[in-house]
């Protein structure tokens, strides 16, 4: 029994280094994990506010773009633009190929009687 109390006490300045170091070790875990927390709590409203913010972004497109597509193409008016657009840019080709002599009235008459298209050569 004196012997393990003999060598009981020659490790006691190990024995204690052990024990302060495994304490130190165990404060510094703690506060880690304390400031962690604290730091998540606080970045916690931001973080809810930026995902509150992005479906009112979403929306606020969404009707924007209805708004627009309601504006541009739903009204008879612009409907009417669009096709007078469309029949514009069909009579200026329709010029411009007569204009470069690809199509004539003679050639013309002729594509159409075997059924091929105006502007083949």
């Amino acid at each position: 029994m004196n012997t393990f109390l003999e060598a009981l006490a020659g490790q006691a300045e190990t024995l204690v280094n052990g024990l302060v170091a495994l304490a130190g070790g165990l404060v510094v875990w703690r506060l880690t994990n304390w400031s962690r927390d604290r730091a998540d709590r606080q970045t916690e409203p931001a973080t809810t506010l930026e995902r509150a913010e992005n479906p009112i972004v979403a929306v606020a497109d969404v009707r924007t773009s209805v708004d627009l597509n309601h504006r541009l193409w739903e009204r008879p008016l612009e409907q009417a633009r669009f096709l007078a657009l469309i029949a514009f840019a069909a009579t200026g080709a329709g010029v411009h190929m007569r204009v470069r002599g690809r199509i004539r009235a003679g050639n013309l008459r002729r594509y159409r009687r075997r059924g091929r298209a105006a502007w083949t050569a």
